[in-house]
């Protein structure tokens, strides 16, 4: 059994090697390329390293768990997740997730199975030192990466800011600050010259990476873990290369605050991308923030479910429930915090936060045992525990990723290994002959895992990229539907996504139509439909659904009028869920203007509006359904109060000049021509020069018979775009005969 051990142990490393890449790991086959492939592939290692793990504990006993408090807060933690997911809104979604964000109580079970393989496999401090070496070299290439990306080298796209091989910056940053620390970890164990140089480039290079990345929240969490570490190493050893380094750090910290408060337009502050994005943040601009409504809305939704919250990835219910207005304009749907303390207050209630908290504090109790016990130098202490004060503010302000995951339990498991080398091992030995048993149990279940698991899932995800691609390539619709319905078939949490993709395609394809939509685009339409009918049915308590259902019902009732009357109680169930959610509001108005009810149109948009009327997108939908409706005097009233309430939030009160063009190319519905002028006059004071609203309020003046005012607006357009005076001309020559 001594070589069964063996192979099984170096199947493990070999594993936990596979595993430090997963952060080059994109699957441009599957929607989300940068987050179904690394957690696909993580999820796949994980169950093999785990099934090897569970077999080399059968046969040898040293493998076999532990208690430590590490590990008793961690199955703690899984434990109260698994209450929530069962006792919450949606446990199924609760237990999947989604393609966005893959995670959901299957990934923190992965992560509860991956400590268990950490902690008892990597048994003594040199072990790990070899992970950690890993660790950092993927580090260092992930810092080159992201390198390239920012001096042009390589492409990135759809952003402006570096992202290596994650997709998002705010990753790389949340990646790029374990990376560090552990660099600086490795560093204090080189005594050759050499090998410091090179591990002082290492760390150069990840934290200049880390900088352009230029993570608000990261930036903040590093600089104060950073500067907790130097300085515990400055004063604890009274070296004066440390003694430097904190201050220089200090002094960095207090010129750049200093830059970034008092001269935010100074060509400094606006060329390095980290600083303008922090100086974008002012106490006045604070209330208005995305992130702190966002916030306020969490709280709210804690107040509701303060036990065991609402489970896990289901923010999206309280979001909508208890949605502020004043956000409408930003992301229509926020299903994270942004803020994992506040995330997991409300997926797990009172119960979820004290577990996640505890989960932190037992890191740093185990953290000063290991240091008083001399398994760790007060110096690797104080290191780590930089890293950890790094990673809890960074996490006051983001959330979580799989790689972020993966290298917070890498350190959980560290913890938990060097508490076992002082604790003993297990030493009961099972008998031989139930061996083979055993590892055919392990084999079958670890192979059937694999596939329930993630087959289907990843089948699903590279179907959906297909499905999309047959819109793109404006295949016929029944070859559309054809590739809908076989990655349907696979029937996993895959299918909501595929749902989402077809509704807002088909409803893309329709409103695009300069003409009555092709029988084509309707059929796919009703397909949507269907298929929305289905997914409001699996997520009753998701408000998204049936808004997205009214949308599409909204569009298919221009040409069938049997669908008004379900387009308006899908938006009542819509409200009935999110009763202050203001698309819905505006989607409800415009139905009403559809059918002829444009009071109870302008009702509902103005009822709406006055819960923020200093938001911007709110006020051009407003105004919208005003012009819309043939309300003149209604519009100029909103336009009053939108002025009124952005001056009061000291915010600008100047206008979109193409949304605003667009609403002066309705104007003209507006029968009462003294109002619309009036109307007019107004909208052209918040805006720039507009040839729309010139050649718009040149015809009104015309209409009224005020030919002099009417000359003076139309000149105006000539003076904007000189191609005009010619027809300019010639409708006033006609005038005056």
């Amino acid at each position: 059994m001594k070589r069964t051990e063996q192979y099984l142990v170096w199947a493990i490393r070999i594993g936990l090697g596979a595993l430090l890449l997963t952060p080059f790991v994109v699957s441009g086959s599957m929607y989300f390329p940068f987050i179904t492939g690394k957690n696909f592939f993580f999820r796949v290692v994980v169950e093999i390293i785990f099934g090897a793990w569970v077999a080399l504990a059968t046969i040898a006993p040293q493998y076999r768990p532990r208690r430590s408090p590490m590990l008793l807060a961690l199955i703690a933690f899984t434990g109260v997740i698994t209450l929530a997911t069962i006792f919450g809104v949606d446990p199924y979604h609760s237990f999947w997730s989604n393609l966005e964000r893959m995670e959901g109580l299957l990934t923190h079970l992965h992560l509860l199975a991956l400590f268990f393989v950490l902690g008892h496999v990597l048994r003594n401090k040199q072990e790990w030192m070899y992970a950690l070496y890993g660790f950092v070299a993927v580090g260092i290439v992930v810092a080159l990466h992201a390198l390239l990306q920012f001096v042009g080298v390589l492409d990135i796209v759809g952003v402006y800011r570096p992202y290596a091989a994650f997709g998002n910056s705010i990753y790389l940053a949340g990646y790029l600050i374990f990376s560090i620390f552990f660099s600086v970890f490795l560093l204090l164990h080189v005594r050759a010259q050499a090998l410091r140089w090179i591990y002082g480039s290492g760390v150069a290079m990840q934290i200049f990476a880390f900088f352009v990345a230029a993570s608000r929240g990261a930036f903040i969490g590093f600089v104060v873990g950073a500067g907790v570490a130097l300085f515990g190493l400055a004063f604890a050893y009274k070296n004066r290369a440390y003694r430097i380094a904190a201050g220089a750090l200090l002094v960095f910290c207090a010129l750049t605050a200093m830059l970034i408060v008092f001269f935010p337009l100074s060509y400094i502050v606006q060329r390095v991308e980290l600083f303008s994005r922090l100086s974008s943040v002012s106490i006045n601009s604070l209330s208005n923030d995305p992130r702190i409504i966002v916030w306020g809305m969490a709280i709210d939704g804690f107040k509701d479910r303060p036990l065991l919250g609402w489970g896990p990835e289901n923010f999206i219910v309280p979001f909508g429930k208890f949605y502020d207005p004043a956000l409408y304009g930003n992301e229509p749907w926020f299903d994270r915090t942004h803020n994992m303390f506040l995330e997991w207050l409300v997926a797990g209630g009172v119960v979820g936060f004290g577990a996640y908290v505890a989960l932190l504090i037992s890191a740093c109790c185990m953290l000063r045992l290991l240091v008083v016990r001399k398994h760790l130098a007060y110096s690797e202490g104080v290191v780590f525990g930089g890293l950890f004060i790094a990673y809890a503010i960074q996490n006051a302000f983001v959330f979580d990723n799989i790689v972020s995951y993966i290298a917070i339990v890498f350190l959980y498991g560290f913890l938990h290994a060097g508490y076992l080398e002082k604790e003993g091992r297990a030493k009961v030995q099972m008998r031989q002959s139930y061996y083979p048993a055993i590892f055919l149990v392990i084999s079958i279940s670890t192979v059937a895992l694999v596939y329930g698991v993630n087959v289907r899932p990843i089948l699903a995800a590279r179907g959906i990229n297909t499905f999309m691609q047959t819109l793109v390539a404006h295949r016929p619709v029944d070859e559309v539907i054809a590739t809908f319905d076989t990655v349907a078939a696979y029937d996993s949490f895959t299918t909501t996504e595929l749902r989402e993709r077809i509704s807002e395609s088909a409803i893309e394809i329709v409103t695009s139509a300069t003409d009555r939509p092709s029988p084509q685009a309707l059929a796919l339409l009703q397909k949507a439909i269907t298929e929305l009918r289905l997914e409001e049915v699996s997520h009753s308590q998701n408000p998204r659904y049936p808004l997205f259902l009214g949308k599409a019902l909204t569009f298919d009732a221009a040409w069938n009028a049997k669908s008004f009357a379900e387009a308006e109680m899908s938006y009542r169930r819509a409200l009935e869920l999110a009763p202050t959610y203001v698309q819905t509001h505006m989607g409800l108005a415009e139905l009403n203007i559809f059918i002829g009810k444009p009071e109870e149109a302008r009702k509902i948009a103005l009822a709406i509006f006055e819960k923020a009327p200093h938001s911007a997108e709110m006020f051009y939908d407003t105004l919208t359904v005003m012009v819309a409706s043939n309300d003149a005097k209604g519009a100029l009233s909103v336009l009053k109060k939108y002025i009124d309430a952005r001056i009061a939030h000291h915010m600008s009160s100047s206008f979109q000049s193409e949304k605003i063009a667009r609403i002066v190319a309705q104007t003209v519905r507006i029968t009462d021509l003294k109002s619309r002028a009036e109307l007019l006059e107004e909208l052209q004071k918040g805006t720039a020069p507009s040839v729309e609203i010139y050649l718009i309020a040149a015809q009104t003046y015309s209409e009224l018979g005020m030919f002099d005012k009417s000359k003076e607006y139309a000149y105006k357009a000539v003076e904007l775009r000189p191609e005009l005076r010619a027809q300019v001309d010639a409708f006033f020559k006609n005038r005056s005969k």
